[in-house]
């Protein structure tokens, strides 16, 4: 489903831009250029709706977009198609890999103190702890879980924050 933050008309001056200019993996955009296409004001260096949008891309208009270190294209068939599903599938492996080291390092590990974080940051939408670094959105704290589901735009996030 696409993010609400994210209209038809995003979508289609998103889907033309890359079908006029990144076809293939060569021809790349990255996502600043993306988000300029779409007139996205993301304040994230990541331009997270850019990703949603190429995201809803593949899921919803089955436009078979793809992103790497080099940006966003449209994979052609054949070997680069191939190519791409090995990558997403190496992504995998690699997260499976490192979910199964984390459940034993949480088994095994000795804390210092009792394991409680709860002199760290806390997350400004769901009040948990935030292990690790914080994921910063309209200067809210927020950790990576409430991060991902967070809305795109401030009056919509400032919302769902205080919700």
């Amino acid at each position: 489903m696409t993010d609400p933050d994210i209209d038809g008309e995003t979508l289609d001056a998103l889907q033309s831009h890359l079908e006029a200019n990144a076809v293939g993996r060569d021809n790349a955009i990255v996502s600043d250029a993306l988000a300029d296409v779409i007139e996205s004001e993301d304040t994230h260096d990541t331009n997270p709706t850019v990703r949603a949008a190429c995201r809803a891309l593949l899921a919803e208009r089955g436009v078979p977009v793809k992103g790497g270190p080099t940006g966003f294209y449209i994979v052609r068939p054949g070997a680069e198609a191939e190519a791409a599903k090995e990558s997403l599938r190496e992504e995998i492996g690699a997260l499976n890999t490192r979910l199964i080291h984390l459940r034993e390092a949480l088994e095994g590990y000795s804390y210092s103190d009792d394991g409680d974080a709860s002199d760290g940051p806390t997350c400004a939408k769901c009040g948990g702890a935030i292990d690790g670094d914080a994921w910063l959105w309209y200067s809210e704290e927020l950790c990576k879980s409430c991060y991902d589901e967070r809305p795109q735009t401030e009056g919509r996030f400032m919302e769902w924050v205080e919700a």
